[in-house]
């Protein structure tokens, strides 16, 4: 049997001697403590989850799966490429859509946690659809005169 003393309160008592480290309470106030013969250590507190982690660890919603806040790009290529019907505005929404489109596609691809993988899709899928349809209009206008 050996004497220890807690580094917290500094009380004094009594421990089996051991040749490897065991967790042990100071019996006045109650630190968790680690004792190798007579060594003490305190036990080093466990770090707060982070709200990142929780974050990771729940399932999503509905409305989160569906909308991918996580990939912008993702959302703007989709919205772009939807309104590119408009328009005298199609032409440049269209390719606003591709480029937005493109660099979603690459953000899901390198984090494959993100979503938004089909959002850049359909929006690059609308991007061409109405960019062609217009330079086809433009086309038969010239032609047509």
């Amino acid at each position: 049997m050996g004497e220890v003393q807690c580094p917290t309160c500094d009380w004094a008592f009594e421990v089996a001697e051991a040749p490897e480290w065991r967790p042990r309470k100071c019996p006045s106030c109650g630190e968790r403590l680690l004792v190798r013969g007579t060594e003490v250590q305190l036990v080093p507190a466990p770090a707060p989850p982070s709200p990142l982690s929780q974050a990771d660890d729940r399932e999503l919603t509905f409305v989160e799966h569906t909308i991918p806040a996580g990939n912008p790009a993702a959302l703007w290529s989709y919205y772009l490429g939807l309104f590119a019907v408009i328009p005298c505005l199609g032409i440049a929404l269209s390719l606003l859509a591709l480029d937005q489109g493109k660099k979603g596609l690459d953000f899901a691809n390198q984090h494959p946690e993100k979503l938004g993988k089909m959002h850049s899709i359909v929006g690059i899928f609308f991007g061409v659809f109405w960019l062609a349809t217009y330079v086809v209009i433009l086309v038969l206008m010239c032609v047509s005169r």
